[in-house]
């Protein structure tokens, strides 16, 4: 992997558009993103370890008209400090899923092994900056290829096979994000 990526995301569902920025420094990845559209954006930060585990995020959106901010940090009990206050609600989620960005996927894809083409079954603290919720969530990934994933939620109400790079970055996520060259 490169010292600096740069990468970038279309969402005709959710009307977006992303430019986002890796960086490898010295104890794992810093990335930084720009979520926009045409009446708001949202920012987002993350620190990752070089076991592709969320260190911390800062995320700000006004996506839809007002400001939603949720920050988050691990301690080093591995549970989650959430906008200043403990949240054990969030024990056992190492990864984080932001919706709307496709590069979220990558974290337990960089993270997880896969093997044989096995699945996994993780936890998340999912952050809608739509709906402005956060909440722990159960989802499910398939190695179903070296460039495919099939990703669900749990309880199954949505699935979808991801087509990633060799980074494992996603290429295209049907109907919701399509890559885009920066």
């Amino acid at each position: 992997m490169k010292s600096r990526m740069e990468i970038g995301w279309d969402s005709q569902y959710y009307r977006t558009w992303e430019t986002l920025s890796l960086d490898v420094v010295e104890d794992g990845y810093e990335v930084n993103s720009v979520i926009e559209t045409e009446s708001g954006k949202a920012t987002f930060h993350i620190a990752i370890s070089e076991q592709w585990e969320v260190l911390r995020f800062d995320v700000v959106s006004t996506l839809t008209g007002t400001v939603f901010e949720v920050h988050g940090i691990r301690d080093k009990w591995k549970g989650w400090i959430v906008n200043g206050k403990p949240m054990p609600e969030f024990d056992g989620c190492i990864d984080i899923d932001i919706l709307p960005t496709p590069f979220t996927n990558t974290l337990p894809i960089r993270r997880l092994d896969f093997g044989a083409y096995n699945s996994h079954e993780i936890l998340v603290l999912y952050i809608d900056l739509i709906e402005k919720t956060v909440s722990r969530k159960k989802q499910v990934y398939t190695k179903l290829s070296d460039s495919l994933y099939r990703f669900e939620t749990v309880p199954k109400d949505f699935e979808t096979n991801i087509e990633v790079d060799a980074d494992g970055f996603v290429l295209d996520y049907p109907d919701l994000f399509a890559r885009r060259h920066c």
